[in-house]
């Protein structure tokens, strides 16, 4: 797509609704006729957003006017548009539709657009607090006009108007993998210096001031966020010259100006320099010779001050990361690991790693999850859907053997995760040595059992681990890179989310779909892993029973991740199926919120009671067959808190005489527990069984008494897997016919007393290496 295809959807959208203007045009009191005169479903979608941010109308308008229209975007600077409409419009079975919160409306509008791709700029070297703390100066500036006594009640008034918008700008943009272009490689070479939120603000306040005139930016030093903010908003010609020579020439609009960037000292990513210097910069506008009498001209803009040590050595920027592509947010000047014990925690954690997807599992009866089962004859590997890359790196001298993670009796009380394992415990041994907060004048294990600190090397060296466990299971569940979202934060709880998830390993034996889900979901959107963990609490039921929702689907701005096996109307491969897909782009239609977690609802029980009295279906005899029943299936979102961050998604089936809820997460749990008979015996050899209509099964299955017959009970569903799946769902325990014939298919059901259920061609789930 080129810049000017990028331009003109950019302009039809801000035809379509002019945010901050229309919004200030209506009184408080006549939003209605807002959503009226411009555009509905925009107009709609804002004010549903203005309610659930819990943003006043008013406090929002003037926070936009303030910056509508003070910058543009160039052909660079629009190009982050172009990686926001790649996702494919249906996710399984459900229709994707554009976001309508208000950071994906500012980056379609025109007059504010600079928003979302100055926020994008910054949000490559810093955080999102960077980001607030920089519009909050410049609006403030722009509000306050030179009145330096109302600076901080217009602050106080526009800063959480600010908060919001960024947040929701950062969902949509930054954190869906939408960047601003990389530095050309003269100015990639140079080492970078960074400003404070309060200098940028300055700054773009001097740029921003003389519209149409050409300007010179002179600097001590490669102040990045300047030189890369002009580069994707300056509208007309770049120079950059250090030390007089000129490396970077381009012109990057229409527009007859030129911005002189000077840097008078040159630095090399590799030299250092003295941290504590002097920053400064300085802006003026250029006098034109030619014009006679000369035109009045403001006097330019100079910033002088100590260079700020944190800033340089905030190396947690918000785009996202490549996996492994570890930022201990605990390392600071003085406080980090050195290459030795850098390579023991990646060495440790690949020991981990290599026992974990190397577990005999066997899927849980009683919940989504597998349990430690030294008898299996499955690896944990043969579900994921990915073989992490970490266990492909040559760090250990000699290959160890994976060990098993559990043993049945361990002490459930809560302690430190090293105490279960000595991988954890080896890595922290190395940095214990070496700490000199005076954690080592005890013990390792007593000091623990103590709170750590985060100035201390056991802390760091621990996080480190933790880290890179934490992408080898999002790697394995199909994540392509990692979210940055909170900055140093998001690594900290994803930290914790491994934490979490080695824990319970060592002390349950189990995997837990919830706990891996929330790992890896956290891992691909930023949101900490423990969000909305109300969803996982278990619910009681129209009928009195309580049962866990399983996680369906996890939301965060125009990200979405569900399950690999979520797609009820397709064959399930078990193989690879413990893992995750993502939408990006796109949100699901009936979600409002930003950030939501959304659960399964259960299925509707049958209604039948011992009172009334049904007739058995009827006694035929045949190899297979095939139902024509027609079917149809609507979904409905059920709201579970009043933030609307929980939800519950209602799947709902409709046959000629039957309407009935399931759960997706039964038919995987039912495809995961299914038997599946084999023999060698011809497909063509008949059996008597009770045959089960498909109307029958979805009225009747999982509570219809079975009287004691001598017939086993089977539905003939042969080359359909919707009503396959569904039939699994209702039924939970069950014999699948892939691979025998229909006398071996009768025989076991009879055996167990399961309903069988003939499936014709499939072949996906004949899995003969399951067990």
């Amino acid at each position: 797509m080129g810049s000017g295809d990028v331009t003109a959807r950019l302009d039809l959208a801000a035809r379509t609704i002019d945010l901050s203007s229309t919004i200030a045009r209506c009184p408080a009191s006549d939003l209605v006729r807002f959503v009226v005169q411009e555009s509905a479903k925009a107009g709609i979608e804002i004010i549903e957003w203005l309610a659930r941010e819990r943003i006043p109308k008013d406090a929002f308008c003037n926070t936009m006017c303030l910056a509508e229209n003070l910058a543009q975007p160039n052909r660079y600077g629009l190009e982050i548009v172009r990686g926001m409409n790649k996702a494919s419009d249906v996710l399984f079975n459900m229709k994707l539709i554009m976001p309508g919160a208000i950071g994906r409306h500012i980056v379609y509008d025109k007059p504010l657009r600079w928003l979302a791709t100055t926020e994008a700029t910054l949000l490559k070297y810093h955080d999102s607090k960077y980001a607030v703390e920089a519009f909050s100066a410049l609006f403030t500036q722009i509000s306050a006009k030179g009145n330096s006594s109302r600076t901080t009640i217009i602050r106080d008034r526009i800063q959480p108007v600010i908060f919001k918008v960024v947040d929701s700008i950062h969902l949509h943009t930054v954190n869906m993998g939408c960047e601003v272009r990389p530095l050309p490689p003269f100015l990639a070479a140079l080492k970078m210096h960074k400003i404070s939120p309060k200098a940028f603000a300055e700054a773009i306040m001097a740029l921003t001031k003389s519209p149409g005139d050409s300007l010179v930016l002179e600097m001590d030093r490669f102040l990045v966020e300047l030189v890369d903010w002009a580069l994707n908003h300056w509208d007309g010609q770049l120079l950059v010259a250090i030390d007089n020579r000129i490396g970077f020439s381009e012109r990057l609009g229409d527009e007859d100006r030129v911005l002189a960037v000077m840097i008078s000292k040159k630095g090399t990513k590799e030299a250092m320099g003295d941290e504590h210097d002097l920053i400064s910069f300085r802006i003026a506008r250029f006098i034109d010779q030619n014009t006679f009498p000369p035109q009045p001209s403001e006097p330019g803009f100079t910033h002088k001050g100590f260079n700020d040590p944190r800033l340089q050595q905030n190396d947690h920027p918000a785009y996202r990361s490549a996996l492994y592509d570890i930022k201990n947010p605990l390392e600071t000047l003085n406080c980090t690991l050195n290459s030795t014990e850098r390579k023991r925690a990646e060495t440790q954690a690949q020991i981990i790693v290599r026992s974990i997807v190397e577990l005999p599992v066997r899927p849980a009866a009683e919940e989504l999850a597998f349990q430690i089962d030294a008898k299996s004859l499955t690896p944990y590997r043969w579900w994921l859907k990915k073989f992490p890359t970490i266990l492909q790196k040559n760090l250990q001298k000699t290959k160890e053997e994976p060990r098993i993670l559990y043993e049945a009796g361990n002490d459930s009380a809560p302690r430190h995760v090293a105490f279960s394992y000595p991988e954890i415990m080896t890595g922290l041994e190395l940095a214990f040595e070496r700490c000199q907060c005076g954690c080592n004048k005890s013990p390792l294990k007593k000091t623990l059992g103590t709170k750590l600190d985060s100035g201390c090397l056991l802390s760091v060296m621990f996080l480190e681990m933790m880290l890179h466990v934490a992408h080898a299971m999002a790697e394995a569940a199909g994540a392509q890179d990692i979210s940055n979202l909170r900055g140093a934060r998001t690594a900290i709880e994803l930290g914790d989310a491994a934490d979490k998830f080695l824990s319970i390993i060592a002390t349950s034996g189990v995997i837990r779909w919830a706990t891996w889900f929330r790992l890896v979901a956290s891992a691909i959107t930023g949101l900490p892993h423990n969000f909305a963990e109300e969803a996982d609490e278990p619910i009681t039921g129209y009928n009195g029973i309580t049962n866990k929702r399983e996680l369906l689907l996890w939301v965060a701005g125009g990200i979405t991740v569900a399950p690999c096996w979520l797609g009820y109307d397709s064959e399930l491969a078990l193989q690879g199926s413990w893992g995750v897909r993502q939408a990006t782009g796109y949100v699901v239609e009936g979600i409002s919120a930003e950030k939501a977690v959304i659960q399964a609802s259960a299925s509707m029980e049958s209604a039948d009671t011992p009172q009334l009295v049904y007739d058995l279906p009827s006694v035929v005899t045949a190899s297979g067959g095939q139902d024509l029943t027609d079917v149809e299936i609507r979904l409905a979102f059920f709201p579970v808190t009043s933030t609307g961050e929980v939800l519950q998604l209602t799947a709902l089936l409709k046959t000629p005489s039957a309407l009935r809820t399931f759960d997706p997460s039964q038919i995987y749990q039912a495809a995961r527990l299914a038997e599946r008979p084999e023999c060698t015996h011809s497909r063509a050899e008949e059996a008597a069984f009770l045959k089960w209509p498909f109307d029958e099964v979805v009225l009747h299955w999982n509570n219809f008494f079975k009287e004691d017959s001598e017939f086993a009970q089977v539905a003939l569903l042969d080359d359909s897997p919707l009503k396959q799946n569904i039939a699994l769902g209702y039924a939970q325990n069950c014999i699948l016919q892939t691979s025998c014939c229909m006398p071996c298919l009768v025989q076991k059901a009879r055996e167990t007393d399961y309903y069988g259920i003939s499936v014709g061609s499939r072949k996906m789930l004949n899995h003969s290496n399951y067990r």
